[in-house]
């Protein structure tokens, strides 16, 4: 083996490679290297030059014992077919314990498989290669920046106190790393269905004017609307603290929804009319009102054509 010929394909070329493994028979398997960008599949991204690595392809499956001592094939080329013993119901591993310097991806049906392994014992897997496993899933995974938002508000809006609190943790952890992308993180923290979260969030936003621009996505979600109306149900929250109550009053002069749902009605009456609050705070509680009450008045009149379409027209379901 030409020693030379292995290290100039690494040192005189930049990046490294992407190996992408497909069973194409029941133990004959397609490998495929590729340059990596960070944005896979990003054909914009590649050039006209051909790029080829010498790759140590390491392996193991669901059957291996010995993690230490495994069988090594080497990928002088671009494509390459090879037969690996490995049961054809068995997940596979490639580039054990991350010892290559390159990354891999699987067909779904192995991803699913190794998943699978880790949930349900996963010490049948070396730690280095679960690191791994983890480190090519997430950095394949991607999502493209204009879809972020609607991904992270949809697994939120959909999920519990165990999803809001990994984007949370993602937040927290990534908190100088992109402006743009925690704006996009706190913006979805707001689209849970679940009162006592969206309550916890609120009280947090109050006491941090930085967050204040999540109001308008407050103020959006049905719950987070309720939560906004009752904030203006107490009078006191206009003097102590009116500058966050007046964030509140822009947001729901833009999604006012239904103001009248039980106990809020008067208590907005009765902060309309209160003399302790700014004049200017009050002119726009007033606007705030009489918007609301147009939308109540028109809700009433067609209420019987909303009810005929809540009861024949069919919800659509759809996924990211």
């Amino acid at each position: 083996m030409d020693i030379g010929l292995i290290m100039d394909s690494w040192t005189k070329q930049g990046n490294y490679p992407l190996v992408i493994v497909k069973r194409s028979g029941s133990n004959l398997f397609g490998f495929e290297q590729i340059r990596y960008f960070e944005k896979y599949g990003n054909k914009s991204s590649q050039t006209s030059r051909e790029y080829s690595w010498r790759i140590p392809i390491t392996y193991g499956s669901a059957k291996t014992v010995n993690w230490t001592n495994v069988d090594i094939v080497w990928m002088m080329n671009n494509k390459m077919n090879q037969t690996l013993n490995i049961n054809s119901d068995d997940w596979y591993l490639v580039n054990v314990k991350q010892g290559g310097f390159y990354r891999v991806h699987y067909a779904d049906n192995n991803w699913i498989l190794l998943i699978n392994q880790l949930q349900r014992n996963f010490t049948a897997i070396p730690v280095f290669s679960r690191a791994q496993i983890l480190n090519d899933l997430f950095s394949l995974a991607n999502i493209l920046p204009d879809l972020r938002f609607i991904t992270y508000c949809t697994a939120i809006r959909h999920g519990g106190q165990e999803e809001w609190k990994f984007l949370e943790r993602q937040l927290i952890l990534n908190d100088t790393v992109n402006e743009n992308e925690n704006g996009n993180k706190m913006l979805a923290l707001t689209c849970s269905r679940d009162k006592e979260i969206m309550k916890r969030y609120f009280e947090r936003i109050r006491e941090n004017e930085n967050l204040w621009f999540t109001l308008d996505y407050f103020a959006e979600s049905p719950v987070g609307n309720h939560l906004l109306w009752d904030h203006l149900s107490d009078v006191n929250n206009f003097i102590k603290h009116k500058d966050f109550t007046e964030s509140i009053l822009n947001a729901l002069t833009k999604y006012p929804y239904s103001l009248f749902s039980g106990r809020n009605y008067e208590k907005i009456l009765v902060t309309e009319a209160s003399n302790q609050i700014d004049p200017e705070l009050q002119e726009q509680v007033k606007y705030l009102f009489e918007i609301s009450s147009e939308k109540s008045k028109w809700i009433e009149v067609y209420s019987d054509i909303i009810q005929w379409l809540k009861e024949n027209v069919p919800k659509f379901a759809y996924s990211l």
